[in-house]
């Protein structure tokens, strides 16, 4: 969809205009993302090919979409389940969660022709069905990647399934680990790491999880990266059911974070407002209803 422009502005309650890309996928576990200069759509088709997964690339020039040679993984890695792209298209990681049975990354970078393959990566303390690469994000200038393990079983292997969240950075030549964020209140199936949301500089980052129904924030400005952990925020649901709070939905502008809760049936309408500023949304808090 694409807002009219007024002025050089977006004009948000203006006519919008969509336009359809066929990407002849046929099953409904498709993932997508887009540039921010919105000129580069990637969709990923994790089950493609018994499960190896691929990700096709579409390009907006001269006011159409063309689509670009698709990107297949190994079989059975599940390539394509996640994937980010930098704000001028030019950097797309991949995440492939069931390769060689713990996870990697894909980091392609357009090279003037075509998106050409750099790397590929994993975490330090990897282990067999980790899931290293479940969720995948990329700030804007392409050179910081976020990505979930949600099956990591912590550092020293001893809470099955905490999940964990990893931020590697590019040098110039090539991508290496800067750091891994746990949540401070891990338990055994919580799955964190399901989903991750890296602010367009960088500097912060959210996480979800899978079974934990809360959402986490941690400040990545401090140059002392050992100091990231303690930055942490949780933002738990503020309902007391099984909502998949933040599972499936988030999204983050490195100042509001979105959560989303497809599970919740109760009929709220309204806005529920942390004005307590605190980490709990509860009855202390404004609603608009």
């Amino acid at each position: 969809f694409d807002v009219p422009m007024v002025a050089g502005q977006p004009d948000w309650d203006g006519s919008w205009t969509m336009t359809s890309v066929d990407h002849g996928i046929t099953d409904n576990s498709n993932y997508g993302s887009i540039s921010a200069d919105g000129n580069v759509l990637v969709i990923g088709d994790d089950v493609y090919s018994s499960n190896g997964g691929r990700v096709l690339i579409y390009q907006f020039t001269n006011g159409s979409w063309s689509d670009e040679p698709q990107i297949e993984g190994d079989r059975g890695s599940y390539f394509g389940a996640s994937n980010a792209v930098s704000s001028n298209g030019d950097v797309i990681a991949v995440g492939a969660m069931a390769q060689s049975d713990t996870g990697y990354v894909y980091v392609y970078r357009y090279n003037g022709t075509n998106w050409a393959f750099e790397q590929r990566f994993r975490h330090f303390n990897w282990g067999t069905d980790d899931y290293f690469g479940v969720g995948v994000s990329i700030n804007a200038a392409g050179d910081r990647i976020a990505v979930g393990a949600r099956l990591e079983d912590g550092p020293t292997n001893s809470i099955t399934n905490q999940g964990a969240a990893f931020v590697f950075d590019y040098n110039g030549s090539s991508w290496n680990q800067t750091q891994v964020l746990r949540a401070s209140d891990a338990a055994g199936g919580h799955g964190f790491g399901f989903q991750t949301q890296l602010s367009a500089d960088g500097l912060k980052l959210v996480v979800s999880t899978q079974n934990a129904e809360a959402a986490y924030s941690y400040d990545l400005a401090n140059a002392d990266t050992t100091q990231w952990q303690a930055s942490e925020k949780i933002f738990s649901s503020p309902s007391s059911n099984t909502d998949e709070f933040g599972t499936y939905g988030i999204a983050f502008n490195g100042t509001d974070i979105v959560v989303g809760a497809p599970y919740d049936d109760h009929n709220y309408n309204g806005i529920l407002t942390n004005s307590d500023n605190n980490q709990v949304f509860d009855d202390n808090d404004t609603s608009s209803t």
